[in-house]
């Protein structure tokens, strides 16, 4: 769908706008240049080519794009490979923090071991629910990523001239910030794999580490949904 509306809506778009930007360049030339009395043929020459690339490049406009999408899909797929964090969760059991005594349990023991299986569950609901979020947030992106493709011949159009060729070095910036949006979630997904398996590991008592484990995950999903401002500021992208 992206790839039709990129090359059925806003090719033609693109069009008029880079017309647009060849006559404002052809009434500066004039301008600089004595009403075209002073203009060399280089000059001319040089003009057509920057036209005949920009026209090139707005009709490759959504394969560039989907190049800084491989490209950003390589550096997660190199961070998924690096990022070996111990398989937690089917390991961590409560009959493994309950001390096994030859006499019977006390109230209070019973009471924590009911506080610990409240906290079981709590922190079960907690996970199923970051589950949910980071579905959403994935497919927000994805959405984000073809909105963003789609639209890519319009600001390309612009890099014929040196006024207007901002808001295509702007567009470029975007692209790859959103591309390697991706790269960062995973990053962060890493990283709150390794809270986890410094939770399990620890093991000095169970209702600390499913506290660990629910913190955890509220702050996941806070840096979850600043993936997309970390890219942006790092690509200088706004």
């Amino acid at each position: 769908v992206a790839e039709n509306v990129a090359k059925n809506a806003c090719i033609p778009i693109a069009g008029v706008v880079i017309t647009f930007v060849f006559c404002w360049e052809l009434i500066h030339l004039m301008q600089e240049s004595n009403q075209m009395h002073n203009i060399k043929p280089d000059t001319i020459l040089i003009k057509l080519i920057t036209l005949a690339v920009c026209l090139l490049v707005c009709s490759k406009s959504f394969e560039i794009v989907m190049g800084f999408y491989e490209i950003g899909s390589f550096a997660t797929k190199k961070v998924s490979q690096s990022t070996n964090n111990k398989e937690i969760g089917e390991d961590l059991k409560l009959e493994d923090f309950i001390e096994k005594k030859e006499s019977d349990f006390s109230f209070w023991d019973v009471l924590k071991i009911c506080m610990d299986f409240l906290a079981l569950g709590v922190s079960r609901l907690t996970i199923m629910v970051c589950g949910v979020i980071i579905h959403v947030r994935v497919l927000l992106w994805f959405i984000e990523l073809l909105i963003y493709s789609s639209v890519a011949p319009i600001p390309f159009a612009t890099f014929g001239n040196k006024d207007w060729s901002q808001m295509g070095m702007n567009y470029v910036r975007k692209m790859l910030a959103v591309c390697f949006e991706g790269f960062f979630m995973l990053l962060i997904f890493a990283m709150y794999g390794g809270v986890l398996t410094g939770a399990y590991l620890q093991q000095g008592d169970f209702f600390e580490s499913i506290l660990m484990i629910i913190g955890g995950s509220f702050a996941f999903v806070m840096l979850l949904y600043k993936a997309g401002s970390i890219s942006a500021s790092i690509f200088n992208a706004h």
